[in-house]
């Protein structure tokens, strides 16, 4: 047992000790070991299970509105029969009931009846669904501030009314180039019908991965990079793609559950794999925040219990650094710039600056990618407002009795705060941003 411990140790220094004089693989080989544990780290406390769970849930709640407008754009190009394939075989496992029954209640669904106040609420619950999704993206990426609900009615809106078009355009070029004269004539050499076959398995694994890349970069509310979120797509794409395989085949016992539910048996199958759906492309989602922030990954990442004094040495750099850059004029910093510059996790930061916002010592500048600012003069701040920012946050109040007031124990705490406040008030923002360029 001694020695699985002191293996384990000698394996985690390995993981998360930077060395300059390691060759360009071996620190390759040792990020991409910290994003796979960073990536898997999720399922700790099924905090991702839970997550997946709860978005299962809202996906049938949502399903039909959502469909439902996509096929009322898909019914004006004359291709909306193209709905019912893909959920047989993507939605309802081969299942021809649930899919028949779903493109019922679509069809059913005319718009001139309900009127402008149904259409709005059918647009509010697809807009509800959509919001909860990024919701559940923006807690794995550590960011707490949502879109507003400006942007996401146009952001959403732009979504459920293009992503069928684009569908749409897709399916119109692969049937033109299938019934084209010349790829006919060539399907009668039996090399160029094997790549034919080929190609046509290949197609939609890419359309795939095209759209979990998509989704990884549209549907958080931070800047993501494409070459994180084009892996994270792929990897999880491919996942999805062969754990559909693999769950269609099986079918999970259909046959004994049929003993059971009866004619109901379709559902609960639906309903797995909607989940099993779910925690693969939050998974991705959890991949392409590890990929986009491998350089500053720390074991420690996803810890409850951080501590306070961490929390505070980190604030007073942060604050240290936005100050620098207004005094230099070099403009706001992104909470990735700050992670990169201080060499600090991700969630840190964002925590941190979420602290300072609430007291306003930092302001976020809008833009497409949100950046921070010092919210006051930064003559005026001290590390004491710094301090109180980070250890006053939250809430929560206690009033000792007289009796404790006046003992001894509570006369010492009031004059180590009292000394500690004092010192801290001495010291200014600005003294230490003129310190820094003098050094």
């Amino acid at each position: 047992m001694e020695y699985v411990k002191k293996l384990s140790g000698m394996l985690e220094i390995w993981i998360w000790q930077e060395r300059p004089e390691d060759s360009g693989l071996l620190q390759f080989a040792r990020r991409a070991v910290r994003v796979l544990l960073m990536t898997l780290q999720v399922f700790r406390g099924n905090v991702l299970m839970l997550r997946a769970s709860s978005l299962a849930y809202k996906t049938i709640l949502g399903i039909v509105p959502l469909l439902a407008i996509a096929f009322s754009v898909l019914k004006g190009f004359g291709v909306h029969s193209r709905i019912e394939d893909l959920l047989i075989k993507y939605v309802s496992v081969g299942k021809q009931e649930i899919a028949s029954h779903i493109i019922s209640y679509i069809s059913n669904t005319n718009f001139k009846a309900i009127g402008s106040l149904g259409l709005v609420f059918l647009l509010y619950i697809s807009i509800n669904m959509m919001s909860q999704v990024e919701k559940t993206f923006n807690d794995l990426w550590g960011v707490t501030h949502p879109r507003t609900w400006v942007r996401k009615i146009t952001d959403y809106l732009s979504v459920l009314f293009i992503s069928p078009v684009l569908m749409m355009i897709s399916l119109t070029m692969m049937a033109t180039f299938s019934s084209n004269a010349v790829v006919v004539r060539l399907m009668e050499y039996p090399l160029f019908a094997q790549f034919w076959v080929l190609f046509n398995n290949i197609i939609p694994l890419m359309g795939i991965w095209v759209a979990f890349t998509a989704l990884y970069i549209i549907i958080p509310n931070i800047r993501v990079k494409m070459v994180p979120a084009l892996i994270a797509g792929v990897v999880t794409g491919t996942a999805w793609e062969g754990a559909f395989r693999i769950y269609a085949h099986l079918n999970i016992g259909v046959t004994s559950h049929n003993k059971i539910y009866g004619t109901l048996a379709a559902f609960p199958v639906l309903l797995v794999w909607i989940y099993i759906s779910w925690v693969v492309l939050l998974m991705g989602a959890r991949l392409t925040w590890a990929i986009q922030h491998a350089r500053t990954l720390s074991p420690d990442i996803g810890d409850e219990d951080v501590s306070a004094g961490v929390r505070e040495h980190l604030a007073v750099h942060v604050m240290q650094l936005l100050s620098a850059a207004f005094h230099d004029g070099t403009g706001p910093r992104t909470a990735e710039a700050i992670s990169r510059e201080l060499g600090a996790s991700m969630p840190y930061v964002v925590e941190v600056l979420a602290m300072l916002m609430r007291s306003g010592l930092v302001s976020e500048v809008a833009g497409e990618v949100p950046a921070f600012q010092p919210g006051r003069d930064i003559h005026g701040i001290t590390l004491r407002d710094v301090h109180a920012a980070v250890r006053d946050d939250g809430g929560g109040i206690w009033n000792p009795p007289g009796s404790i007031q006046s003992g001894h124990t509570e006369t010492e705490w009031d004059r180590v705060q009292q000394h500690l406040s004092g010192t801290l008030e001495s010291i200014r923002m600005i003294h230490l941003v003129d310190t820094q360029i003098k050094g």
